[in-house]
């Protein structure tokens, strides 16, 4: 019995050095997606008035700003007073002469953005009021550049 007994401790011990076990240990993998908005080009807009003549009616001219935002990502779409204000009056400048405008935006310049795949338009609209033509500016062509500024 002893024989056999000896024969059977040699065979587990053979049968446990050789099986291996094995040691497990988690690997937890992590991502943070940031809401972003983006312009859809980097060419600026232009809201070309053309000719006016002094005295003619009120001149609306529109442009779009297109851009997108991730998806659930909320936006505002906001402008500053351009490059030539007097307080927070925008003007149109040649030389020392100035003719006042307003740039509106519409009500898509603020709200949620549904991904990259589907482009955000506001349409902004510049007017001349009829008032600043009246003063009969200096003939010549007059310019102001605006900064749109996109927030997410």
């Amino acid at each position: 019995m002893n024989k056999k007994l000896t024969q059977s401790l040699a065979i587990a011990l053979v049968l446990l050095s050789s099986t291996s076990f094995a040691a497990t240990k988690d690997v937890i993998i992590n991502a943070n997606v940031v809401g972003t908005c983006a312009f859809a080009d980097a060419s600026p807009i232009t809201i070309d008035f053309g000719s006016l003549q002094a005295g003619t009616a009120p001149a609306n001219k529109t442009g779009i700003a297109q851009f997108w935002c991730s998806n659930g990502t909320s936006y505002t779409l906001t402008t500053n007073n351009g490059s030539n204000p007097i307080d927070t009056q925008k003007n149109l400048v040649s030389g020392g002469n100035k003719i006042p405008y307003s740039l509106v935006l519409d009500d898509k310049a603020t709200g949620t953005g549904t991904g990259k795949n589907t482009a955000i338009n506001v349409v902004l609209t510049a007017t001349i009021a009829e008032a600043a033509l009246e003063d009969a500016p200096v003939a010549n062509n007059y310019t102001d550049t605006v900064t749109l500024t996109l927030n997410p």
